[in-house]
């Protein structure tokens, strides 16, 4: 499967974007995790998600993610999902920007940590 292709033509297909930009991210041990940019610049993270996880882990992200907005906190929101011809889960969340997917000391996972 080529996953730029398959993203490309689900984000039109589900009316999320058309994408401009697909790069695939790397340093995720468990996705496999792409960024998005929309050809109106709006950004967005693709995931296929691995088989470990289901339908009700993005239930899940969606509720935590809809409460921390609540409280004011940014979250990659849920935008969508769907299931690919291998019955495997691709998810699509808002991108934050700025944002680092890297914990660079114990110091600023403590203060990330008492957040939440």
């Amino acid at each position: 499967m080529n996953f730029t292709t398959h993203i490309d033509t689900m984000l039109r297909k589900l009316h999320v974007c058309a994408p401009a930009d697909i790069f695939p991210l790397s340093g995720g041990m468990i996705n496999q995790t792409f960024e998005v940019t929309s050809r109106d610049r709006r950004g967005y993270i693709v995931q296929r998600v691995h088989p470990a996880f289901n339908k009700e882990t993005l239930k899940d992200q969606d509720t935590v993610c809809r409460y921390l907005e609540q409280k004011g906190f940014k979250a990659p929101s849920l935008v969508t999902w769907w299931e690919d011809e291998e019955q495997r889960l691709w998810k699509v969340s808002r991108r934050i920007e700025h944002s680092r997917d890297v914990v660079l000391d114990d110091w600023s996972a403590f203060c990330a940590a008492r957040h939440l």
